[in-house]
């Protein structure tokens, strides 16, 4: 994950990238993540899901905030990890935020893996969905980056005052169902209307 690294000579252990990354997010994200906490916390007790906010850098998306489902089987998704630009919701989210001949140049370098018999790998498609995101303004994975997961992920309005983020729900397929996904929408999108409303006071 890069958090730390070993000096082949002396093996010490230093910070790794992921850390100095955080470091840099939380100077303006701090505010950011006091206040998302309590309100991750409502919505992941509502739908008894794992809700998780995330920042992006353009190559990857870091976890900075995190409530993990109260079922006893759930996912979890640690702060401070790492996930690739093309996974599922996350991915779409971030890479909506981008025009399309952005988009376009980085699925010319970096072809979209299969995570999944699910994934998105067309670059025609994937251009779609995304223009799917801008409308709606959430994005959806069902099956795409895990097999057996679902996920919606929303972007936070950005001013400027905070990093590039996003607010993540995320589920097994067996409970956190299409219908619940359904429900689950609006949720979050009043959810992240409501964080951008506290920060801008």
């Amino acid at each position: 994950m890069g958090v730390i690294r070993q000096e082949q000579e002396t093996k010490r252990f230093r910070l790794g990238p992921t850390l100095f990354h955080l470091g840099n997010q939380a100077l303006g994200g701090m505010d950011l993540r006091a206040v998302a906490r309590p309100l991750l916390e409502d919505l992941s007790k509502r739908f008894r899901e794992t809700v998780f906010l995330g920042t992006a850098d353009g190559k990857r998306m870091t976890i900075i905030e995190n409530v993990d489902s109260p079922a006893e089987l759930k996912i979890s998704a640690p702060i401070g990890t790492r996930i690739s630009i093309y996974a599922g919701a996350t991915g779409k989210v971030f890479l909506a935020r981008l025009s399309e001949p952005e988009v376009k140049k980085l699925l010319k370098e970096k072809p979209i893996r299969r995570f999944t018999e699910n994934t998105i790998t067309d670059p025609e498609k994937y251009l779609e969905e995304l223009q799917n995101v801008r409308r709606l303004g959430y994005a959806t994975d069902f099956e795409e980056y895990i097999r057996g997961v679902n996920a919606i992920c929303a972007p936070l309005p950005n001013s400027g005052r905070w990093p590039d983020s996003a607010l993540c729900m995320v589920g097994f397929s067996d409970s956190f169902t299409r219908e619940k996904v359904s429900a689950a929408i609006t949720a979050v999108l009043q959810t992240t209307n409501q964080i951008v409303k506290i920060l801008e006071g």
